[in-house]
């Protein structure tokens, strides 16, 4: 059953609660020291699900949920992350920071990632992730990276409002990344 926006509320506490009866409960709150492990095995799975003959095999065979465990502590300094539970259990999650210095955008937010089980995908649990991060950031843009080849979730990005800014970085291992701009701020002049 999809998590619909319009029975899908938001709360002072990062937390999306449906209003009607029968809608799956999807909660969207900041990940908490207890749910790294099974946050870990998600980024493993949808690393898999989603990479899994786009970039070079030794690559994704690398990410593991003990890989994504150890990542995980090393960037909880830096590096805010929002998970996404579908019925208590994560099913996605979403990290964002200030923009890393390459993207040039100093007033800006990084969305560093989001990923969604394929299970959930089609359910409104990536729109509720980056409407948890927009509430977050108020009127900071939202910048992300996403791989040239990854053509589904250019789709997604660019449905919820982000557009390409024609600028390109390359990464010698996984190729070529497109940059995406979801501005919030009102226009500068």
């Amino acid at each position: 059953m999809r998590a619909d926006p319009q029975h899908i509320s938001w709360d002072q506490t990062s937390t999306y609660i449906p209003q009607e009866k029968g809608v799956n409960m999807l909660q969207i709150r900041e990940m908490r020291g207890h749910d790294i492990p099974e946050k870990a095995v998600v980024h493993a799975q949808t690393w898999r699900e989603t990479y899994a003959g786009m970039l070079p095999d030794e690559l994704n065979a690398h990410i593991t949920p003990q890989f994504a465990e150890r990542l995980a502590h090393e960037q909880a300094d830096w590096l805010t992350t929002l998970v996404a539970l579908w019925d208590g259990h994560i099913v996605g999650y979403a990290s964002f920071s200030a923009a890393r210095e390459q993207l040039g955008r100093a007033d800006a937010t990084e969305l560093c990632n989001l990923y969604v089980l394929r299970s959930h995908q089609g359910l409104g649990v990536g729109w509720a992730l980056v409407d948890a991060v927009r509430e977050r950031i108020g009127e900071s843009d939202l910048v992300l990276t996403v791989f040239a080849r990854n053509e589904q979730a250019q789709g997604f990005y660019q449905h919820v409002g982000f557009r390409l800014t024609g600028r390109m970085f390359h990464d010698d291992e996984a190729g070529d990344e497109l940059e995406m701009l979801l501005a919030q701020s009102p226009a500068r002049p």
